[in-house]
């Protein structure tokens, strides 16, 4: 390769950038630590952006439902956006006041009674244990080759409790300050979600200002298409993951309210909030509510965890894909391992926010990867797996669709081998 200037500083920074990461690998402690205080910097804007994505939802409906015209024409002129970001915050705030008076009552008096029942709920789960050990051998059976001491592990389960209880008292003071801590940046997050919704339009065109002023056109217009679908991809997923959550809370708490399970407001937001996490959410949501019906009635938690797995497969099989079909566009597999990976070094608001960057990056890299094989001029059939003559018998594929086209194409090839292969052998006995 010649070295000419631009090679020597790709080179150079090859070199730079191998040099960084080696250093980040060698301290991962204090890399982990810096990207916790910048996060801890940008709390607040990060909190705003989140409150702007909540509140554009409302807010759209607003400007072009209710305050437009049919010709397209505003009914309050400059004041549309002021006032329909009034009624979206309010109608947000309001929802949340809402849950919060439902759910805060009846979460004191539960983790009230809980405490209060607490060495009664082991033993009477001990006892249900035991007679579910007479009336089914095999189970005891089972408990009896494990060579468990149960009885160690409920009195070391509510010292534990104990212990969390006199902790829980002497940190009071800390869990005061992080209280106000987090009150604070909620507030500020409040005021930028504001501004920043109010000014929307100026902010994304001094972004485009700024971008095309430094940087080349071609990458210009990439850099704005990435923001463009990095914004559009976010507020999807918002208003997919509010519908989702909306639908399952009110179907949980309704069954509950039916078959008269306890606490079913409070259970009902808690699978609705965790269903926030996508795949894992409500699953973690059935195992708390599950436990919370454990400490009053063993079987009804049996019972409910039979009931929400029947309650997910309707609404994530019949309900969710009509009301908000397939918002991500993301497969599983990808979904999964964002989760995990975001989940492990970022927390539950890793856990949340990861799937929409996982779909814009995916997204952005499909795209590059279909140009590229367009501008190579790759054959489809090199790159798609066929089952066509595995599977589907030729007399059965039609021979003007695409795998009709490609088995012609196959068998095709197989028989200009075949005639090559007998004429060089025809001519080679011919020789001899």
């Amino acid at each position: 390769m010649e070295l000419n200037k631009k090679n020597v500083k790709m080179l150079i920074f090859v070199i730079a950038m191998g040099i960084l990461i080696f250093l980040g690998l060698q301290n991962m402690n204090l890399v982990f630590g810096f990207l916790g205080w910048i996060l801890s910097v940008f709390t607040p804007m990060l909190i705003g952006l989140a409150f702007a994505f909540i509140f554009n939802v409302p807010l759209k409906f607003f400007e072009r439902k209710i305050f437009t015209r049919k010709d397209g024409t505003s009914r309050l002129g400059k004041a549309t956006r002021p006032i329909s970001l009034l009624l979206s915050v309010l109608l947000v705030l309001a929802i949340i006041a809402a849950i919060l008076l439902l759910i805060i009552p009846e979460l004191l008096n539960s983790i009230i009674t809980l405490v209060q029942n607490l060495p009664d709920t082991f033993i009477n789960l001990q006892n249900w244990i035991e007679q579910l050990s007479e009336d089914h051998p095999q189970f005891k059976e089972f408990f009896m080759s494990t060579n468990i001491n149960w009885n160690e592990i409920f009195n070391s389960f509510i010292g534990t409790i104990q212990d969390i209880s006199i902790n829980f008292v002497s940190q009071a003071l800390n869990i005061l300050v992080g209280t106000v801590s987090f009150v604070v940046n909620i507030f500020l997050g409040l005021i930028f979600s504001i501004y920043f919704l109010l000014k929307k339009e100026q902010l994304y065109a001094q972004f485009k200002k700024l971008t095309y002023a430094f940087i080349p056109e071609k990458k210009a217009d990439m850099v704005v298409s990435i923001f463009k679908l990095t914004g559009e991809t976010f507020s999807r997923s918002v208003a997919g993951s509010m519908i989702e959550c909306t639908i399952l809370g009110t179907i949980t708490v309704t069954a509950m309210l039916i078959f008269g399970f306890p606490y079913a407001m409070m259970i009902g937001v808690i699978v609705a909030v965790m269903a926030l996490i996508p795949m894992f959410g409500v699953t973690i949501g059935i195992i708390i509510g599950a436990f919370l019906i454990l400490t009053v009635n063993p079987t009804q938690a049996v019972w409910f965890v039979v009931m929400m797995i029947i309650i997910q497969q309707i609404e994530g099989n019949l309900i969710y894909p009509r009301v908000a079909g397939s918002v991500m566009g993301l497969p599983a597999l990808w979904v999964m391992t964002s989760i995990i990976v975001g989940g492990k070094v970022f927390g539950f608001v890793g856990m949340l926010v990861i799937v929409p960057i996982v779909s814009v990056i995916y997204t952005i890299l499909r795209r590059v990867v279909h140009v590229r094989l367009r501008k190579r001029k790759i054959p489809k059939n090199k790159i798609k797996t066929s089952k066509v003559l595995v599977t589907t018998p030729i007399h059965a594929v039609n021979p003007n669709s695409e795998k009709g086209r490609e088995a012609k194409s196959v068998i095709g090839s197989l028989k200009k081998k075949t005639t090559y292969s007998i004429k060089k052998h025809t001519s080679n006995n011919k020789k001899k």
